[in-house]
């Protein structure tokens, strides 16, 4: 990306996943949950980050549908209350943070092998604003002015962290009226008018389906490590999944709901 991205504003669209193909997966993806209770499928828990939902469930859909015998529980949270609910012993097959740093955290108690960690996705920063932009917002610098509603991710989860450090790293104060603690919950106040703007994810910008306008930030690249965990009950099939997300019908997932090529 140019040093010229975080001025240019731009409104991501995309054909593959519309908000009608993505309502009837999401239609799709619970008639099969709904017929999953039986006892002789295998199950496969698999925690991700909040801005991993789009892309994790269509993944489980399709995982699913080639292998029947499969049955995927998703767990989607910040990136910090996965790595809580993992040191705390919370059942987990496959951890997909949105951070690097968190992953490291897990290996370092133990939960993941640092062998096995492979990146599945890639992401950017990007600010989101409604449609017709009424706070006037043109890239982060504006996020030092006092009169717009604005709103980020709380720092101890990445979206938070990563924009705190874009604001360090180019001498912003950031005047912020909210830190909420995922990016989907940053991301529905924009939506809703709540805010005029958010820090969020280019693929968050995809997955609001128009709702809101997009303006590229030019900031690190966000990697999304994948590991199956150490207590894992699933080894085998966990390491399957992560194949898959990393196959090139599982890149297709990702880029169809905005994220990067890997």
């Amino acid at each position: 990306m140019g040093a010229q991205q975080d001025k240019l504003q731009v409104r991501w669209q995309t054909e593959a996943v519309t908000g009608a193909a993505r309502t009837l997966i999401l239609l799709l993806a619970a008639a099969l949950t709904a017929c999953s209770t039986d006892s002789g499928r295998d199950e496969l828990v698999v925690f991700g980050a909040a801005s991993l939902t789009d892309a994790l469930m269509m993944a489980e859909l399709a995982f699913e549908t080639a292998n029947p015998e499969v049955d995927i529980k998703l767990n989607l949270a910040g990136s910090s209350s996965l790595r809580e609910q993992v040191l705390g012993g919370a059942r987990a097959d496959v951890v997909i943070p949105a951070n690097l740093g968190i992953m490291d955290e897990l290996v370092e108690r133990d939960e993941v092998d640092a062998g096995q960690i492979s990146i599945v996705a890639t992401n950017g920063l990007a600010i989101a604003v409604a449609p017709g932009n009424p706070g006037n917002i043109d890239s982060a610098a504006d996020f030092a002015r006092s009169e717009p509603f604005l709103g980020v991710c709380h720092p101890a989860v990445p979206c938070g962290s990563l924009a705190y450090e874009h604001f360090s790293a180019r001498g912003i104060t950031p005047s912020i009226d909210t830190e909420e603690p995922d990016v989907r919950a940053l991301l529905t106040k924009v939506i809703e008018g709540e805010l005029d703007a958010g820090i969020v994810y280019e693929s968050d910008i995809v997955a609001a389906d128009g709702a809101v306008d997009g303006i590229l930030m030019d900031a690190p690249e966000v990697s999304y490590p994948a590991a199956v965990t150490e207590r894992s009950s699933q080894p085998e099939l966990a390491d399957r999944f992560i194949a898959f997300l990393r196959s090139p019908d599982g890149q297709k997932i990702f880029t169809d709901v905005g994220f990067r090529q890997r």
